[in-house]
């Protein structure tokens, strides 16, 4: 592997990272609101719709960097979803 590769790589994980650590976030924050909403449906669509539209942009910019970096980021936001799972798991456990 040359240093592009993974440069790429590491760039594109941190990214990956980055925007799952938002999405799941925001996934878990409108779960915790959907049964306070007056219109939950509402609430799920749209903060799907910006969660959808916040990663997307994100990997279009990612890709510009070539396939490198879009490979690492698959990999950042497989690592954010087990990060924010367990950072939610252990905050519930604490509460109880």
């Amino acid at each position: 592997m040359t240093s592009d590769v993974i440069v790429g790589l590491l760039r594109g994980f941190v990214a990956g990272l980055a925007l799952g650590a938002v999405f799941f976030l925001g996934l878990w924050a409108t779960v915790q609101r959907v049964n306070s909403s007056r219109s939950s449906g509402a609430l799920v669509a749209v903060s799907f719709v910006l969660r959808f539209a916040l990663v997307a942009g994100g990997l279009y910019l990612v890709v510009r960097g070539g396939s490198w970096p879009l490979i690492g980021s698959l990999f950042g936001i497989l690592a954010a979803r087990v990060l924010v799972t367990r950072l939610v798991v252990n905050r519930g456990e604490r509460r109880r």
